[in-house]
């Protein structure tokens, strides 16, 4: 398959995909930005981790990776869950309808992409996972680790939630994806994260400084939470229990 061949499919993805990750049609925290800010990892990753993956297959799989996020396609996937299928078959349907017309690629690779797309927000790496599944997981990750990473939090999880627990404002909660109870929780989930890249390779592609102002937002917001409503402020045992045996060198 000729090179232009990709360039014309991945051109033509990014043409129809991007007015649809911007608002009101993508749900805040999942915009355009993030899409081509994980895509910009891919040859750092590849590179850096020593994953062997195919680029084409990497970037396609970046920009199908949210479409649960966007419309029209959020609502395409809740139609398929009432008729009968589980989230993951759903969303696995409609990745796969980007490749019902012509396109360059081998029906592994369709298969691989849409493995990417259906498995990327799992809990935890598995050894069975494809390299281009783990580059992009790690690459999902190293986008929210940053001050940019608290305002995607707080925009998304603010939907849901609200930025504190009157009731137990300070504290380690749950960080269990929908068991959440606020968007203090949320930023925890965040920093968990860096325990849970899958290597210190991974980890060496974090950007110091800004996980830095992560943390250092994430203590000012304990500190004014404690003073405010009262109660013991337990946020830096909170951060050391969230980044864990890695505390002393990103805290």
């Amino acid at each position: 398959m000729q090179k232009h061949d990709f360039d014309s499919f991945i051109t033509g993805l990014k043409e129809k995909l991007t007015p649809l990750y911007t608002m009101p049609n993508s749900s805040a925290g999942h915009d355009v930005w993030h899409v081509m800010r994980v895509a910009g990892f891919g040859k750092r990753i590849r590179k850096c981790c020593n994953l062997t993956f195919d680029s084409n297959e990497f970037e396609v799989a970046v920009w199908l990776h949210n479409i649960d996020r966007v419309q029209p396609y959020a609502d395409r996937i809740s139609a398929l869950k009432n008729s009968g299928h589980s989230f993951k078959e759903a969303l696995g349907v409609v990745a796969e309808s980007f490749f019902t017309e012509e396109h360059p690629f081998s029906a592994d690779a369709v298969a691989r992409i849409i493995d990417v797309v259906v498995q990327h927000n799992k809990k935890d790496d598995e050894p069975g996972d494809s390299h281009v599944l783990t580059a992009l997981r790690i690459a999902d990750k190293l986008d929210r680790l940053n001050p940019l990473g608290i305002m995607s939090a707080a925009a998304f999880r603010g939907l849901h939630v609200p930025p504190y627990d009157t009731e137990r404002p300070l504290g380690y909660g749950t960080t269990v994806e929908g068991r959440m109870k606020s968007v203090y929780d949320d930023f925890f989930r965040v920093l968990e994260w860096v325990n849970m890249l899958p290597s210190d390779r991974a980890r060496s592609l974090i950007n110091k400084k800004d996980l830095r102002a992560f943390i250092d937002f994430v203590r000012a917001l304990g500190a004014q939470l404690a003073r405010e409503c009262k109660v013991e402020n337990t946020v830096e045992d909170d951060i050391k229990k969230a980044l864990g045996t890695y505390y002393p060198i990103f805290g």
